[in-house]
């Protein structure tokens, strides 16, 4: 039986039949997101973000001699955490853009698995499965957009990063 935050019983509902989502399904889920993110980061060209960051990842360089790896980039007025991810996309797929994206994609779906692990830890595996399906859908990352970039790779750590301090803060981990 879960107890809630406040202390009192919430679930499982009727009382105590299995009320949890199978694994299957969240696989199904996953599945889903990751089919819907291929297709359209094969299908569309390059976009103005993209575009910026390969540039830029393109100058990067940790060969010894000829070390240059910028902290920032009048080009682009966003952070260069996705440009070092995307130079080191570029150094394994050779260039290919592809590679790139698909990189971003598992950075994604590592994302999504966070959402739901949050879900089910603070809430319930139902809330969890229908925060999953809410992110896989998200238009922000699903598209090679704009933003995707910059979602994938800060959206992707962020559920992560509420699920530590949440175990931080309820299991007595913090120290003063």
């Amino acid at each position: 039986m879960h107890t809630s935050l406040l202390g009192e019983s919430s679930f499982p509902p009727g009382g105590g039949r299995q009320t949890g989502v199978s694994i299957s399904l969240v696989v199904c889920v996953l599945a889903a997101a990751l089919g819907v993110r291929v297709y359209y980061a094969i299908g569309l060209p390059l976009t103005g973000d993209e575009t910026d960051h390969l540039r830029i990842a393109q100058e990067i360089s940790l060969r010894d001699g000829l070390f240059s790896l910028p902290v920032h980039s009048p080009d682009t007025g966003q952070a260069l955490g996705v440009t070092y991810v995307t130079a080191l996309a570029n150094w394994v797929g050779g260039g290919n853009v592809l590679v790139i994206r698909f990189v971003f994609i598992a950075l994604s779906l590592v994302g999504l698995v966070g959402v739901y692990v949050l879900g089910a830890t603070v809430f319930h595996s139902r809330v969890a499965l229908v925060g999953l399906i809410l992110a896989a859908l998200d238009r922000h990352l699903v598209a090679i957009a704009p933003v995707f970039l910059e979602s994938a790779a800060l959206v992707s750590l962020a559920p992560w990063a509420i699920l530590l301090i949440y175990r931080c803060t309820t299991r007595g981990w913090a120290r003063d």
